[in-house]
């Protein structure tokens, strides 16, 4: 699961931060940029740590899914959780930075972890439909910028095939 580097390992394989340590870098992280109403949590029927909160009016979840003792081999479940943990902490770390230095955009850089209206995630949303894209050819109803769209109907969990005519006026 996943990629290594050329010696075979993944980043922070070795790591000996403890969880809660990297899960209050990262709410430092987010503080310091402006964050609002950050909360951390977990589901533990979805199997996975979240952290939530505010930035720029911008509702944003990262998820951080907790890993089972197949995906963890050779791994130990605890180490392979304070891996993926110090991960999170450098993908937050490196956009936020990227932001500060005027280099890109909150939208820009947490895109798929905005929360819509209905509780997922745009990269949660938008995942399937790109497959589903990619697979008929044709463009997801909510990916095609400036069309008047006419959606065919589909099986039920994809998205539908589109045929779409150029807006008017």
């Amino acid at each position: 699961m996943g990629r290594t580097y050329a010696d075979g390992r993944r980043y922070a394989e070795d790591t000996r931060t403890p969880v809660p340590t990297s899960k209050a870098e990262i709410e430092k992280l987010l503080r310091d940029c402006g964050a609002t109403k950050l909360v951390l949590g977990w589901d533990s029927v979805r199997g996975l740590d979240m952290i939530q909160c505010f930035i720029d009016d911008r509702m944003l979840r990262f998820d951080v899914v907790q890993p089972t003792e197949e995906e963890a081999y050779p791994l130990k479940v605890a180490q392979e959780e304070r891996r993926r943990w110090r991960v999170q902490v450098m993908l937050v770390k490196a956009k936020l930075e990227a932001v500060r230095g005027g280099d890109s955009t909150i939208e820009h850089e947490f895109l798929a972890n905005l929360v819509l209206p209905d509780g997922q995630t745009v990269g949660a949303w938008a995942g399937p439909q790109i497959a589903t894209s990619y697979e008929c050819g044709d463009m997801p109803l909510a990916l095609l910028p400036g069309d008047v769209l006419e959606a065919e109907t589909s099986e039920p969990g994809l998205a539908p095939r589109v045929r779409s005519r150029t807006r008017k006026g």
